[in-house]
């Protein structure tokens, strides 16, 4: 999504952020750790900052509250169904900069198949762009082969868990 220098400027505006994921079979009103932990990548490596308030609860989802160089930026993590994502999955990520010009991009799941859908919209007038990436998901054994290959500390995911440590201790 952020190939362009234009789009990689969007990242520094961003006010908004909803994350979609299925609940996990075994805890069905739980929020799914891999939308805790993609929240808090985008967090650590854009260095927001949690506001100490509390974060709310609404019937549909949690938000929580960050804020950088005096910008409030939002994140929003809700339940939602989708035919193939697997539970605890993610099913779609939308980033907004709603300051001028306004910016937003969406990555989701096609609703058939293995494909990533990629969407863009720039302006007013949402002109937009999409784009569809196909990709294999690994199953949880790959994953965890390949990270225990890894003789050395992974300073992005400990960023990231961090983070969500800072999320989860605002509640």
């Amino acid at each position: 999504l952020y190939d362009g220098p234009e789009q990689r400027e969007a990242l520094a505006r961003l006010s908004r952020v909803r994350i979609d994921y299925l609940a996990p079979e075994s805890q069905p009103g739980a929020v799914a750790p891999k939308a805790l932990l993609l929240a808090g990548w985008l967090a650590s490596r854009l260095g927001w900052r949690i506001v100490s308030e509390p974060a709310q609860t609404n019937e549909s989802a949690q938000l929580f509250s960050f804020e950088q160089d005096g910008r409030a930026i939002t994140v929003e993590l809700a339940a939602c169904e989708h035919e193939s994502v697997a539970p605890g999955g993610i099913a779609r990520v939308e980033l907004v900069a709603e300051s001028e010009p306004r910016r937003s991009f969406v990555a989701m799941h096609a609703e058939h198949g293995r494909d990533l859908k990629m969407q863009q919209a720039t302006g007013a007038e949402d002109a937009q762009t999409t784009r569809v990436v196909t990709f294999a998901d690994k199953s949880p054994a790959e994953l965890l082969v390949a990270e225990l290959e890894i003789l050395s500390h992974d300073r992005l995911y400990e960023d990231a868990v961090f983070k969500v440590a800072e999320m989860l201790g605002s509640k």
